[in-house]
Formats: C-alpha cells, structure tokens, sequence
C-alpha cells in the first residue's frame, strides 16, 4: 500500500506543475486570432496558386521539349528509312549494271563464235 501513496504523490505534482505551466500561457485574444487566421489562409491560397502555375508551365514546356524531340526522333527514322532505300536503289543499279555486262559478254562470245565458224568456212 505505501506503493500506491508514492505512485498519488507523483500524479499529484504532475499535476500542480501542469497547472502551473498552463497558467504561464499568454491566450491571444478572439480579434488576433481571426487576423493570424485569416493571413493564414490568404497566403495558402496565395502560395497554391503560384505552385499551380509553375507546373502548368513546366509541364507545357516539357510537352514542347519531348514534341521537338519526337519530330527529330521521327525525322531521323526518315532518314534512316531513306538510307536503305537509297542503298537498295544503288544494289538494284549495281545489279543491272552487272547483268548488262554479263549479257555484252554473252554477246560477245556469240559473235567469236560466229566470226571463227565464218572463218572456218571460208
């Protein structure tokens, strides 16, 4: 039981001190109070709209940016399709001028052969 006297004991000065501290408290009257509150809210409001427009902005300017990007992105994808296609074009060329030669020769040869048989015969 001396146990739960010294247990009161410390509960009590607790409390004293807590009544204490709260008397030291210097309350703002009702008219302070509603000015602070008010100047409060007013610069909320004031500070949610710049952060509002900063990112709409920066979100504009990120949209332009990855647009530019795109169209060089796209630009270069041309360009790259375009190669080929040149490359396949000069392939194409270089085959037919390959052919044209194959066929002079062939040419060629049958007109030896014609020279030697006419040759031959005379």
């Amino acid at each position: 039981m001396a146990k739960d006297n010294k247990g009161q004991g410390k509960f009590k000065t607790w409390w004293t001190g807590l009544k204490s501290e709260f008397s030291k408290i210097i309350w703002l009257n009702r008219k302070t109070v509603i000015k602070q509150t008010v100047i409060v809210i007013v610069v909320t409001i004031i500070v949610g709209v710049l952060i509002t427009i900063i990112d709409f902005y920066s979100q504009l300017g990120l949209k332009q940016i990855v647009s530019k990007a795109m169209a060089q992105d796209a630009t270069t994808a041309a360009a790259e399709q375009a190669q080929p296609a040149s490359q396949q074009a000069v392939q194409e060329t270089v085959a037919k001028a390959q052919k044209a030669t194959k066929a002079k020769k062939a040419d060629n040869k049958k007109a030896d052969t014609k020279t030697k048989t006419t040759k031959k015969a005379n």
